[in-house]
């Protein structure tokens, strides 16, 4: 949840209106969102780092990492491309604001499921 609004308020600045501040001003503002957002990240991915560690037989966890970090290096050209073709059709500042909102919907919704509660 913490990065999706951090990923809000990475676009909100970008809106024309309320391009108000000096550009130090802004380096500031994006440098404490880009800590908020990995603080998020980081306090995400190591209980899950523990969890597949814990759950994972040990024959099998090398592939098991592999394969996840294969999907997730493997995933970032399609998210580069998907966001690019984006940018042409809607504007730069709503693309962050609607990833961001994404993040929330869906964080929300994993969080209400019990089976993910139980892990």
């Amino acid at each position: 949840m913490l990065l999706g609004i951090s990923t809000i308020f990475i676009g909100i600045p970008i809106i024309p209106k309320l391009m108000i501040f000096n550009n130090s001003t802004y380096f500031v503002y994006y440098i404490i969102c880009l800590l908020i957002g990995g603080v998020a990240v980081v306090s995400a991915n190591i209980p899950m780092s523990i969890i597949i560690q814990r759950e994972t037989p040990d024959n099998i966890r090398g592939r098991i990492f592999g394969l996840l970090e294969t999907l997730c290096i493997g995933i970032s050209p399609i998210g580069l491309i998907l966001s690019g073709l984006l940018i042409e059709k809607i504007p730069v500042y709503i693309l962050p604001i609607l990833s961001g909102i994404a993040m929330i919907i869906l964080t929300v919704k994993m969080a209400s499921n019990d089976e993910i509660k139980t892990i």
